[in-house]
């Protein structure tokens, strides 16, 4: 699965990288 252009590809690395750091700060807080 490629993706089109490269800002997709960090777009979607971002995206990931959110998601994970906001996880992590969340569960801390509770």
């Amino acid at each position: 699965m490629l993706l089109q252009t490269p800002l997709e590809t960090v777009l979607m690395f971002l995206l990931i990288i959110v998601v994970v750091v906001l996880s992590l700060v969340s569960f801390p807080k509770g």
